[in-house]
């Protein structure tokens, strides 16, 4: 049976549909109908006087109205299909790009500030466009405002009593190796500066810690309708070494089995809280009061200096590269057990000089090069036991 024009009895798009089926649905706005009244729809409202006039599509309130029926119906990805077809429709038309800023924002948590889309609607609007506009704008940021009183309070205060001994658990997923478990972020006073602390599982030593960075920043974002506190080192984020279980990183699109950034996302009678996630909090002292000090274990000292940080690709690869291949003959335990009596002391002499760095990374960045050519992962690390 050909297809035959229709109207849909709800949003009044034009459709085409097959005659010999009882009922559809409105590819614009999700209503379900009865292909005969559509049909009797289309011929009522396109002819005069006699006369078939053809109507080329909807108007763009129509389809906007449409579109909100979609997104209030939660059919999102027609909603979405349909915001992208309105904008090429209509480009030069500030309502397209504000409503997709608007659903994007609603639906999918991007803060209007970080919409292009956003950006392009304010640049088209007419005056009573940026009056719409700057409502809506004024009223979401309201609303963040009210959400957000504990972090803004800690941010404006920097009382970082408040942050020590409240920990994030971080899950380890290392399946080339084989090694699951999960580790704790957090943040403590060492020697009089908040410094940014990580506690692991070592099968010889037990719970070992280590000083990630001795000094931090905080800078708001808005994630989740509300404003958190990303931690940052160096002017960059601090990433975790894994990933996490909770929900929150997935929407700041970071989750599976790669880093997530680490954020304070508000506080309760306990303390601070990471991410969203209380259920993956611990407070007080019970990690440090059974932990051994990183420094009394051994480890990469010199890539750690170069690269600032223990966790990091290029130190993976080379973890990888000790245990695995190193640590299988005698001359290579050998060599780590030469390396380990002397690099310490060189490290925490010369570690942090310009000088130094700038003999050992060139170096350094061959041998990993090297590795990773030759098949060595970068990917996240659990050392071994040897």
């Amino acid at each position: 049976m050909p297809l035959e024009n229709a109207r849909c009895t709800n949003c009044g798009a034009n459709l085409t549909v097959d005659r010999s089926k009882e009922a559809a649905v409105c590819e614009f706005c999700g209503s379900a109908f009865i292909v005969e009244k559509a049909i009797n729809n289309y011929i009522t409202n396109n002819s005069f006087a006699g006369a078939t006039i053809n109507i080329n599509g909807v108007s763009i309130e129509s389809k906007l109205t449409a579109i909100e029926r979609l997104m209030n119906n939660k059919l999102y990805d027609d909603g979405f299909r349909q915001i992208r077809q309105i904008k090429r429709d209509y480009p030069e038309d500030y309502r397209p790009w504000y409503y997709s800023a608007k659903y994007y924002y609603e639906i999918k948590d991007e803060w209007l500030d970080d919409s292009k889309d956003f950006q392009k609607a304010k640049a088209l609007a007419d005056d009573e466009g940026k009056r719409i506009i700057e409502k809506y704008y004024t009223e979401e940021y309201e609303k963040i405002i009210e959400r957000s009183q504990d972090t803004i309070s800690f941010f404006n205060s920097r009382n970082y009593d408040k942050l020590y001994y409240s920990y994030l658990k971080f899950y380890y997923n290392d399946t080339l190796n084989d090694a699951q478990g999960f580790g704790y972020f957090g943040v403590e006073l060492i020697n009089g500066t908040p410094s940014i602390v990580k506690y692991g599982k070592s099968d010889k030593y037990g719970i070992v810690k280590r000083v990630l960075s001795t000094g931090f920043s905080i800078k708001k974002i808005i994630r989740q309708k509300k404003i958190v506190l990303a931690i940052m080192v160096d002017n960059d984020f601090l990433w975790l070494p894994n990933y996490t279980k909770n929900e929150f990183h997935y929407d700041l699109k970071i989750g599976g089995n790669r880093p997530c950034r680490l954020f304070i996302t508000g506080f309760s009678s306990n303390g601070a809280i990471y991410n969203s996630a209380p259920e993956d909090m611990i407070y007080g002292d019970v990690l440090s009061s059974k932990s051994i000090d990183y420094n009394k274990t051994g480890g990469c000292y010199i890539a750690t200096a170069v690269y600032g940080s223990y966790d990091c690709p290029q130190v993976w690869t080379l973890r990888r590269y000790r245990d695995n291949m190193l640590a299988e003959t005698w001359y290579g335990r050998a060599l780590i057990s030469t390396y380990y009596t002397f690099s310490p002391t060189l490290v925490k002499w010369f570690g942090k000089t310009n000088w130094f760095k700038g003999i050992c990374k060139p170096k350094l960045d061959r041998l990993v090069h090297h590795l990773n050519s030759e098949g060595v992962s970068d990917k996240p690390y659990l050392d071994k036991n040897y």
